[in-house]
């Protein structure tokens, strides 16, 4: 993985990748990540840690964020559509500051996963179980001039919930 693009703003850090996939040092891995699609619950699933599985998931190019919205949650990023808002993407969930103030929105399916380093890694137990209690409620989304602002809703069943 080869660093493309660093961005800072307003103390977020958003990494652009490019992955590189040389056949001779390519070993297919798998990550446990946390999918969190619009106006559903999260759920874990376990990818192959690779640009076409990533790019699957959210149904486009990569992009990764760097949450730092004040918690205690480390070494882990939201990996998100890169051009999901220009697409028309349905809205899925606010990005907030550190005062819990929103700065931006995320269209479409994304996913949380751990890092280590500039790679990818699984997400550990705590990590679910925290990430989930923050991205449990899907949220209607609204923009104002006044910025974006949110209502908590319950989640459409999905099939594999009945």
């Amino acid at each position: 993985m080869q660093n493309k693009e660093l961005v800072r703003k307003d103390e977020h850090i958003v990494r652009l990748f490019l992955y590189e996939k040389k056949e001779e040092n390519f070993m297919k891995k798998e990550i446990r990540v946390l999918v969190v699609e619009p106006m559903r619950k999260p759920y874990v699933k376990t990818i192959p840690d690779t640009l076409e599985a990533i790019n699957q998931v959210i149904e486009g190019d990569c992009m990764q964020v760097v949450p730092l919205y004040g918690m205690n949650i480390k070494n882990a990023v939201i990996v998100c559509n890169d051009d999901g808002k220009l697409r028309g993407l349905p809205l899925n969930r606010l990005l907030c500051d550190k005062n819990g103030n929103p700065y931006d929105v995320i269209a479409g399916t994304f996913f949380l996963t751990g890092v280590d380093g500039e790679d990818f890694c699984s997400l550990t137990d705590d990590q679910v179980q925290e990430l989930f209690t923050l991205y449990e409620y899907p949220e209607l989304i609204f923009s104002t001039e006044n910025g974006f602002f949110k209502i908590s809703i319950d989640p459409i069943q999905s099939e594999t919930d009945e």
